[in-house]
């Protein structure tokens, strides 16, 4: 699912999610296998959820995970993040437990294997910076996972149970 952000005379903001539905799953292994079989970052988001709730407290069982894939904005956009934070709400406050998403600069993706790109200490500050961002305006908090995975975030839309070894936030969009 792709949701545009539009303003007369600018370039279209454009945000990405996939959604994991539910049903179809009887356990949380069954979804970690299938999300391994759809690609690499799926698995990990698979498996950063798997570290934060067991079988008996899954999201799953509350509704789909939505992962927030991809934001493309080529241009600023005033009250683009609250307009974002509505849509996102709308969208999914009805069947979704979270939301997930890792912070991944697009300007670096395949540029590992390129000699003149900037080095890991550049993209490393970016990604902090970018997490930073994505905490002050959509309001995730980082998943306590371990650092193979990468750095996950999730906001909680109907399932607010605390992630293991991580602070509980509550819900923006409960009650």
């Amino acid at each position: 699912m792709s949701l545009e952000f539009s303003l007369p005379g600018k370039p279209d903001a454009e945000a990405v999610f996939f959604e994991w539905d539910a049903t179809g799953f009887t356990d949380a292994t069954e979804f970690l296998d299938a999300a391994d079989s759809h690609s690499h970052e799926d698995y990990e988001m698979a498996a950063a959820v798997g570290e934060c709730w067991s079988e008996w407290e899954h999201p799953l069982d509350y509704g789909s995970i939505v992962v927030f894939h991809r934001l493309v904005v080529p241009s600023p956009m005033p009250s683009f993040w609250e307009t974002m934070r509505s849509a996102i709400k709308r969208e999914f406050s009805r069947r979704a437990a979270m939301m997930v998403l890792k912070a991944f600069p697009l300007e670096w993706e395949n540029r590992f294997q390129d000699p003149l790109a900037p080095g890991q200490d550049a993209f490393e500050r970016r990604m902090k910076a970018m997490a930073k961002h994505y905490r002050r305006n959509l309001g995730v908090s980082p998943l306590p996972v371990s650092t193979s995975l990468g750095e996950w975030f999730w906001l909680p839309i109907r399932f607010d149970e605390a992630a293991q070894g991580g602070p509980a936030k509550q819900s923006a969009y409960l009650g």
